[in-house]
């Protein structure tokens, strides 16, 4: 599996639960006998606690812009009189 198909993959297990993932890639251009690909992968369970950090921190970070623009909306509106 192309490694840029890992946080996908891997985000898959984390949400579902799953121990393994079938990762599938079909591209008719290939000769028939190559054209399907299909590799098992298994729970990498340090990769989902580092992605699961990550979107923790993307969370967080996504609240604090969410009430900055909420506190200029409001001020803006106090401005306005509204």
């Amino acid at each position: 599996m192309p490694e840029e198909h890992k946080p996908q993959v891997q985000g898959c297990m984390f949400v579902t639960g799953r121990e393994w993932w079938d990762f599938l890639s079909f591209d008719p251009r290939q000769d028939e006998d190559c054209r399907l690909y299909i590799e098992t992968m298994k729970r990498d369970e340090e990769y989902i606690a580092m992605l699961h950090q990550e979107l923790v921190q993307f969370n967080l970070e996504l609240g604090r812009m969410v009430d900055e623009v909420a506190d200029k909306a409001r001020a803006q509106a106090h401005r306005l009189g509204a």
